[in-house]
């Protein structure tokens, strides 16, 4: 007997003369299985989600490795049997870092899965530039003044701009 397919079926011994049988119920069940696309995620490093897209058709459990738990948190699996593992990615304002999680059937059938997830540090700002450093205008005359944020890769280069006599000379966000 070879199993094909999931489902029910009867299957019947009878003698060759038909006076004698016996019936063996059989029940096929699909294989567990969970099967993730990647396992590397590169994590922001202002925060944000990581995700990974799974096929499954078994319970599962996620275990995060105690020291990636401080910013490392799944959230969901969004949809049933084929989805999206979510995992909230703290911000980091430290060193470059990489955790680890594992999704294990909850039955113990198939190889337990290990996922990555490797953040870049947190760059500070050193310096900021404007140009020009002066200026002398009219009244009514405008000038655009460039900002420079050094690094050129700090990890947050949002920069606002002000005026400390609004009556004298006004700034917009451009």
């Amino acid at each position: 007997m070879t199993a094909v397919k999931a489902g029910s079926a009867a299957v019947t011994v009878t003698t060759t003369d038909g006076s004698k049988t016996a019936t063996c119920s059989v029940t096929v069940t699909e294989a567990p299985k969970i099967v993730i696309t990647g396992n590397t995620a590169k994590a922001p490093v202002q925060g944000g989600t990581a995700e990974f897209p799974i096929q499954y058709n078994t319970s599962y459990t996620v275990e995060i490795e105690q020291s990636a738990q401080s910013w490392l948190h799944f959230v969901e699996t969004k949809a049933m049997k084929s989805g999206t593992l979510v995992f909230k990615v703290d911000a980091n304002e430290g060193e470059a870092r990489t955790g680890k999680a594992t999704v294990k059937d909850n039955a113990g059938k198939v190889e337990p899965i290990i996922l990555t997830f490797e953040q870049d540090p947190f760059l500070a700002v050193s310096s900021v530039q404007v140009t020009p450093e002066t200026a002398e205008l009219e009244i009514g005359e405008t000038l655009t003044l460039t900002a420079t944020v050094l690094p050129d890769d700090a990890t947050d280069k949002a920069l606002t701009w002000a005026s400390d006599n609004e009556s004298v000379a006004m700034v917009s966000a451009s």
